[in-house]
């Protein structure tokens, strides 16, 4: 047999051989699932504790309500005695609050407090807050109410979200009363205060003015205002009534979401829109 058809025969056997060879299995593994990551909130969430391992919070005696605020990945809040401090839990870049099902914490190791001493009711709460923190795996918010979960999925901590005090500067304000009258218009005043310019619609016109505010008083002065005139008496009518007592000075206070100015002239109350 010749040179080369000796090396072809050989070359086909060797195909042959290593089709019949076992071929090497290969093993994927799935994908490890890790937890949803937690959106940072454009601003703090802030939270008032209301229930412990089901028990409701006896605030009678603190010094404080007991609390938690989240601000990116800074937990920190008050158990009622102390301050405490804490972070959530990263996974790569994302700061994640773990599935009730998952084997980490929702916080990197245990919080830390500060060392004040309370009435003992106030220190067995904190000792309570404190470890349902440290028990805690996934932080569940289902509208104005969150709920902090152990591992098995029972809640060890109920929290109500805390209102945000309205404030005087960049609100809208609706004028519901001149004094005794109530302001039952179709297109009821307005006021919105912003730094120290104020604006807003009298019934009938727009106007504009400016404003100081030292601690509780303002002083007002008029400024520039459009000239329509209203076809019914009752917006005139309102109109000069609101005019005449919003320039000037007097004192002002907010009770929930209700604005009372009181001058010599008269008093204004507002509702926050």
């Amino acid at each position: 047999m010749s040179a080369r058809p000796a090396m072809i025969m050989i070359a086909a056997l060797s195909a042959l051989f290593a089709g019949c060879s076992p071929q090497p299995q290969v093993t994927t593994r799935p994908a490890a699932q890790e937890p949803a990551p937690l959106p940072t909130p454009a601003a703090p969430q802030n939270w008032v504790i209301t229930a412990v391992n089901g028990t409701p919070v006896d605030t009678s005696g603190l010094r404080a309500r007991p609390s938690m605020q989240i601000n990116g990945s800074d937990v920190t809040g008050s158990t009622g005695c102390n301050r405490y401090s804490g972070r959530l839990r990263f996974i790569g870049s994302a700061a994640v609050i773990p599935g009730a099902n998952t084997p980490q914490p929702w916080l990197e190791g245990p919080v830390a407090t500060t060392r004040m001493a309370c009435e003992p009711a106030a220190m067995a709460l904190e000792r309570a807050i404190t470890s349902a923190l440290a028990q805690g795996y996934a932080f569940n918010v289902s509208g104005a109410r969150a709920r902090l979960l152990d591992r098995t999925g029972t809640a060890v901590l109920d929290l109500e979200a805390e209102a945000v005090p309205v404030q005087l500067s960049g609100t809208d304000w609706q004028l519901v009363r001149i004094g005794d009258m109530v302001t039952n218009t179709s297109r009821r005043p307005t006021l919105r205060i912003d730094g120290n310019q104020v604006s807003g619609h009298s019934g009938c016109n727009r106007f504009g003015g400016s404003i100081t505010i030292t601690g509780d008083r303002y002083v007002t002065s008029a400024g520039a205002m459009t000239e329509m005139a209203c076809v019914d008496v009752a917006p005139t009518n309102l109109e000069a009534a609101y005019m005449n007592t919003l320039w000037g000075s007097g004192t002002w206070s907010i009770t929930g979401r209700t604005l009372t100015l009181s001058c010599p002239q008269g008093r204004l109350v507002f509702e926050a829109r």
